[in-house]
This record gives C-alpha cells, structure tokens and sequence, in this order.
C-alpha cells in the first residue's frame, strides 16, 4: 500500500529538507496490501502538531509559568509556620546541688537544733507544763519548716527526661514595597511569553508542514506527468516501429515492378 494525498490547492515552495524527506518517505514507502490510505491536509496537520516535541516542551512551561503565577498570587495572603521539637535526656538538670537539696528538706531540724543549744538552759528553768508546750511547738514548727524546705525543693525540680517545644507563627504581609505587585505582574507577563512561544512553534510547525505537503504534491504531479510523457514516447516508438516495418513491407511487394520498368524508362530517357 502507498500512501497518497488528496489536495485541492498549492501554496509556494520552500521547505526543510527534513520536513520533505519525511512526507516523501511516507507516500512513496510500500507497504502490504492493495488498498491505498489518502493523508489529508489537516492530517498531516494533526500528526505533526501531536508529534512535534518542541512543542510539548512549551507546553509544559507554559504550565509552569501558569503555577507560578497562581504562587505569586498567595503571597497576599498570610503565611503560617509551625515549628515542634522533642528532646531527650537521660539525667535530670537540677538547679538546686545534693547539699542545698539536703539543707532545705532538713530546713526544721537544722533550726531546732540550733535553737536547742541557745534556749536549752531557759527552757529547763520553765515549769514542766511549759516544756512540753514550748516542745510542742518546736516539734510543729521543724516540722512546718522540713515541709516548706521539702516544697521548695520539689518546686524548683525541672523534669528534663522528656522536653518538648512547639511555635506557630502567622505573618501577614503590610507593605513590602511593591515586591509583591512587581512579582505577580512579572508571572503575568512569563505566562503571556509562554503561550506567544507555543502559539509561534504551533504556526510555524504548520507552515512547515504546509510547505512539506504541497511540495510532495507537486512532485506527485510531476512524477505523474513524466510516466504520462514515457507512456507517449514508447507508443510513438510503436508507432514509428510500425511505420518502418509497413514500409519495409510495401517495399519488398513493389520492389521486382519497379525494376522491371527501370529499362524502358531508361530506353525512353535515351
């Protein structure tokens, strides 16, 4: 099978040799088969516009450049950040050293036994009733003390086994010097070259194709003109061949006439 076109129109000529050598390769390539595929020029068109990788290229910057602007677009809006940590330890940070941790827990009993060397001796000049008052009350306020001391020291303890930290953080655009704007009209004007771009490779593929097409069928006419013309040439060779040999016949039926009577036209001449 050969591929064909079907055309009702021609354009100048000019064209890549590669763009021709394509198309040429594609009608006169023979194929299994009798029947003949016809290639239109909206065909050739179509394949060569889905085929052409230059132009899937801008197409896909064109997408980008398309992204960007929408990117451009959310930096009106307020950014939110959020930030998180986790922190391990194996041993405990204490702001407080094993001496002052003993001296507040034992608070009390290091007064009372300070206490008891100085009232001791007015202590035991007091009626026993009073004593065991005045020991009472000793003995209540140790313990009140060693209490507040052991208190102090569990509130300054810090439990740094396990530390987490974590910030969010919201930041609105104000005035940004007209950074933003600039930005944004610049995406527009990227996505505007872009679609320019696949626009011009989109009609200068098809000018190219459109050259390629119209030339192959003006070499399919020529082509056709020439075997027309060897087909006119071999039948006036016939023709001519037929001629020589009618000729040749005839002569040899009227040869012996003719010289039979070349004596008495001779005799006459004389």
């Amino acid at each position: 099978m050969k591929e064909t076109f079907k055309h009702s129109r021609k354009t100048g000529s000019g064209v890549s040799p590669k763009a021709a050598m394509l198309l040429l390769a594609v009608v006169l390539l023979p194929m299994n088969g009798e029947a003949q595929r016809l290639l239109t020029l909206d065909s050739c068109r179509a394949m060569a516009l889905r085929n052409n990788k230059q132009m899937s290229v801008a197409k896909v910057k064109q997408d980008v450049n398309a992204n960007l602007q929408k990117s451009a677009r959310t930096k009106y809006l307020p950014h939110v950040s959020a930030l998180g940590g986790y922190v391990w330890m194996s041993k405990e940070i204490s702001m407080l050293s094993d001496d002052k941790k003993d001296a507040l827990n034992n608070l009390g009993t290091n007064a009372a036994a300070s206490l008891t060397g100085t009232i001791g001796s007015i202590a035991s000049q007091l009626p026993a009733a009073a004593q065991a008052q005045l020991a009472q009350g000793v003995s209540q306020f140790t313990g009140a003390l060693d209490q507040a001391g052991a208190g102090l020291v569990n509130a300054m303890r810090t439990d740094t086994h396990n530390m987490f930290a974590g910030a969010v953080t919201v930041t609105q655009p104000v005035f940004m010097g007209g950074a933003i704007t600039a930005a944004n009209k610049i995406a527009d004007i990227n996505v505007e070259m872009a679609a320019n771009s696949l626009e011009m490779k989109r009609q200068g593929t098809l000018y190219n194709i459109d050259q390629a097409y119209w030339q192959v069928v003006s070499l399919r006419q020529k082509q056709k003109l020439a075997e027309s013309y060897v087909s006119l040439v071999k039948k006036l060779k016939s023709d001519v061949q037929k001629m020589i040999d009618h000729t040749h016949a005839s002569h040899r039926r009227t040869g012996p006439v003719e010289d039979a009577a070349l004596p008495t036209l001779r005799t006459a001449g004389k």
